[in-house]
């Protein structure tokens, strides 16, 4: 399968091949007539349009052409390879001067795009699940940038899915989410219980995560993420749920009278404030 340009900022994956390639100069010249020469000029007038295409062609590099049987090209990340296009694409040189102050942009403009996911929790809720990037250096809560008029929970199942593999089978409400801003980078996590501690996770999407498993809420790795800014609200959801299952036990049973004054230690060391608190 390869990449097609469809309009309207949509790519899809058609059938087709690609010929490895030993020539870094042939291999970009053949993103870029796959990425950027039939763009239209609206998705060119920006740096973060334009970068956001630059990306895409980064992927494809990296997954089709570095990656291909028999190619022998070096593997570069973002910065490198984006530098490189400016180099030796004719409608990119006419920027090469400006491509520093341009990637800085980008960067800036991706860091403070929303981000969305889950914080996925066992029938116990005593364990989360972490997801360790590709390099294997750092865990953190399965999450990803929100795309333009999408809704903060379809964005939180969907990135959640492309991790992971586990699909919430239902929409979450305001009631379970959790946003904290980091920076200047706003982060809305949903709580998702009843995750069995057996599910076969496998990640959909490639060279982005090595390894999905639970962890301990006050047992998490100490190569982590931006986890622990989380964690206490984390643990007021928890808190809440447990009280609210008591109450609806009472009730069941018909002791509805003072079921709201019933508040057993959860073991959980829950600090001040309410879910949604920065």
């Amino acid at each position: 399968m390869v990449r097609r340009y469809v309009g309207n900022g949509v790519w899809e994956d058609v059938p087709g091949t690609v010929t490895p390639q030993n020539s870094l100069e042939v291999a970009l010249e053949d993103v870029a007539t796959r990425f950027l020469t039939h763009l239209p000029a609206t998705e060119l007038r920006t740096a973060d349009r334009l970068f956001f295409q630059i990306e895409q062609a980064h992927w494809f590099y990296e997954d089709f052409l570095a990656d291909a049987p028999g190619a022998k090209l070096p593997h570069l990340h973002l910065g490198a390879f984006a530098e490189k296009l400016f180099e030796s694409c004719e409608l990119l040189k006419p920027m090469k001067e400006a491509f520093p102050n341009l990637m800085k942009d980008f960067r800036a403009y991706k860091n403070s795009i929303p981000v969305c996911g889950c914080v996925l929790l066992d029938p116990s809720l005593t364990r989360v699940v972490l997801v360790c990037n590709w390099a294997k250096t750092s865990w953190g809560l399965p999450k990803g940038k929100l795309n333009q008029h999408e809704a903060k929970y379809l964005a939180a199942k969907r990135e959640v899915l492309e991790e992971t593999g586990y699909d919430v089978g239902y929409d979450m409400g305001d009631e379970d989410c959790i946003e904290v801003m980091n920076k200047k980078q706003n982060a809305a996590m949903f709580c998702v219980p009843d995750v069995p501690l057996d599910y076969p996770f496998e990640p959909r999407v490639r060279k982005e995560i090595s390894e999905v498993k639970f962890f301990p809420i006050d047992e998490l790795p100490a190569k982590q993420w931006n986890v622990d800014i989380f964690v206490p609200n984390i643990k007021r959801w928890i808190k809440r749920r447990r009280k609210k299952a008591r109450r609806d036990a009472a009730r069941a049973k018909g002791g509805a009278d003072g079921a709201d004054d019933v508040d057993v230690d959860d073991g959980l060391d829950v600090g001040d404030g309410a879910c949604g608190a920065a």
